[in-house]
């Protein structure tokens, strides 16, 4: 019978290889560092060789261990993204989506790429005008909105603070979680 690839030993694998450290990796996953050291055994054996080389205070990957890590990166995004499908339902049809058009371009920069990927299944109609005006649109509108005050946002993060999505639509609502 063919082996088995246990999703679990990959992602203990990219805790190590995100954090550097096998106990930082043990204390993200709520494992024990000798758990972790066998998960690390366990997909060296699978794997035929040698995925990190260790001392006491750093983790680095061998050729293989970088080929390893990048493989079950994808791999583990294609296993997530799978799982999320058989619990979320999908969302589909026209979003009306308003935006300021002093920050469009980052936000929808940042955003549509996402959105495309998680939701292609949904159609999406962006308008841009000031903020004020797309508040009182959101207002009497079906639709959804972005205003915000660009004098407080320096920053994407504090443009994201300074931000509120507003929603005016009737009927079934889809929650869009990027």
């Amino acid at each position: 019978m063919a082996e088995v690839l246990d999703i679990d030993l990959l992602r203990t694998f990219q805790a190590i290889v995100r954090f550097g450290q096998f106990l930082a990796a043990a204390s993200f996953l709520n494992k024990s560092p000798s758990a972790v050291s066998l998960h690390v055994r366990r997909l060296e054996a699978l794997a035929g060789g040698r995925l990190l080389e260790r001392d006491n205070q750093t983790v680095n990957l061998t050729p293989l261990g970088r080929r390893v890590a990048l493989q079950s990166a994808e791999l583990l995004r294609h296993h997530d993204q799978l799982l999320a499908s058989f619990s979320t339902p999908l969302a589909s049809g026209r979003v009306r989506l308003g935006i300021s058009e002093e920050y469009a371009g980052v936000v929808l920069g940042c955003s549509l790429p996402h959105l495309s990927a998680d939701f292609p299944h949904i159609e999406l109609e962006v308008e841009t005008a000031s903020s004020g005006r797309l508040s009182a649109l959101g207002a009497r509108s079906t639709g959804s909105g972005v205003a915000g005050d660009r004098s407080r946002c320096r920053s994407i993060d504090a443009l994201r603070e300074n931000t509120r999505l507003y929603s005016t639509g009737v009927g079934r609502r889809a929650q869009l979680h990027a």
